[in-house]
């Protein structure tokens, strides 16, 4: 509990850093090559190194030019403010904005062809708003809602053979509703049923077996 206090305090005393120390302290920017993309991202100089943070978040850290992506906390500066991830050949992959080392609003990601892969929206290292998700084609092929990291909304899965839908509040999936329209085709499948009964009765009147 001690430690979630720090950390909202120390948020709040670098967002309520005035314009003009803003503008004296210096961009802070580390680079970083990995086997499949290069990083540029913002990191947080003043953040003493070092914090245990939430179950269930992943931040964004660097320390002696790494950069690390960790649940539950970090060892080294978080992290903070614009993040772009390139492929090989410079085109890019990714693009967000991290604060203290989370995802917060808005983030993309690209195929290596340029198409969009993915559109999120975070808030603190938990996923909060639509989400979206399409093929190299650029087909839609998954679109939802989350609320602080849970599923919260309408959801729709498209694969190969077929279109799901599903709905979920507070993260538990809800049973659909059956529409009118297949209301009455239940409807008339059982009248069309019971009316086939009855005339293979009026047909066949000693088909039903007799007690012996």
């Amino acid at each position: 509990m001690k430690l979630l206090i720090l950390f909202i305090c120390s948020i709040l005393y670098f967002q309520g850093l005035s314009a003009q120390d803003k503008a004296m302290r210096p961009d802070l920017f580390v680079s970083y090559t990995t086997d499949s993309s290069f990083i540029k991202a913002a990191y947080e100089d003043e953040w003493l190194e070092g914090f245990l943070g939430l179950k269930d978040h992943y931040y964004y850290w660097t320390k002696s030019g790494i950069i690390y992506r960790t649940e539950y906390g970090f060892d080294g500066k978080p992290l903070h403010g614009i993040y772009k991830e390139y492929y090989k050949d410079g085109k890019l992959k990714m693009m967000g904005n991290l604060t203290y080392g989370l995802k917060d609003g808005l983030w993309k990601e690209w195929y290596n062809n340029g198409s969009i892969m993915k559109v999120e929206n975070y808030n603190l290292g938990l996923l909060n708003g639509e989400m979206k998700k399409w093929n190299l084609e650029n087909a839609l092929v998954y679109s939802g809602t989350y609320k602080n990291g849970i599923k919260n909304g309408k959801f729709v899965l498209v694969n190969d053979s077929e279109v799901v839908f599903k709905e979920y509040k507070n993260g538990l999936a809800l049973i659909p509703r059956k529409t009118l329209r297949q209301k009455l085709y239940e409807v008339r499948n059982r009248i069309k049923k019971k009316s086939m009964q009855n005339t293979s009765k009026q047909t066949n009147p000693d088909a039903n077996p007799v007690a012996k």
